[in-house]
């Protein structure tokens, strides 16, 4: 999702994890920083997703944005259930 191949990637694409040994760290942080700006402002962190879903719509297709956009919801509605 969201992917090109090593010798098609430009520099504001994400790189193949074989690529960036640290890329799940940085995940993880990503991750973090989304679920702490949607605690704090939910309004703003909306915005600031759909912003950045509106400018990846200019590079991929409307499949693999969807499928990143449903993606991240999923993760958002696991961080909201309580653990057991």
């Amino acid at each position: 999702m969201l992917r090109r191949s090593r010798p098609d990637m430009q520099e504001d694409e994400i790189p193949e994890p074989e690529d960036h040994p640290d890329l799940e760290a940085e995940r993880a942080f990503a991750n973090a920083v989304i679920v702490e700006g949607m605690k704090r402002n939910p309004e703003r962190a909306r915005e600031v997703i759909a912003d950045v879903a509106r400018s990846f719509a200019e590079r991929y297709s409307a499949e693999e944005v969807s499928a990143a956009v449903d993606q991240l919801l999923g993760e958002l509605e696991a961080h909201d259930q309580p653990r057991h």
